[in-house]
């Protein structure tokens, strides 16, 4: 992702629809290089983030959420597909899209807090 394009998703998108939670907010990333520039370290300060910028090259052994969180997001979304299938569909459609990330995100609780915490407990 280029400089412009994380601004942007920082700008117009994380920004703006974490701006109901409680402050300061704690972003961790990768420490790609297009993650860096002063305005993005304007942006973090004015909207009271704290960026955890993770060492280059560590990321597979330091990235909290890939050990409990993605996994487990990976195999329900796998196996929302595969009862989708079996429910005689042939192809996966667009328009199947959100009522299927929807079973996702919200029946199987994807992102639940527990699984976020449990992540973290497990990378120490």
């Amino acid at each position: 992702m280029n400089r412009e394009m994380f601004e942007f998703w920082l700008k117009d998108i994380f920004i703006p629809s974490t701006s109901h939670l409680n402050r300061p907010l704690l972003l961790t990333m990768d420490g790609y290089t297009s993650h860096i520039s002063l305005e993005i370290i304007h942006l973090l300060k004015d909207n009271n983030i704290i960026c955890l910028i993770l060492p280059p090259h560590t990321t597979h052994g330091l990235q909290p959420l890939d050990l409990v969180l993605f996994n487990a997001v990976k195999n329900d979304w796998i196996k929302i597909v595969k009862n989708y299938l079996k429910e005689g569909n042939k192809t996966l459609k667009k328009s199947d899209f959100p009522r299927l990330l929807r079973k996702l995100f919200v029946d199987k609780s994807a992102f639940s807090t527990s699984r976020i915490v449990g992540s973290f407990t497990r990378s120490g």
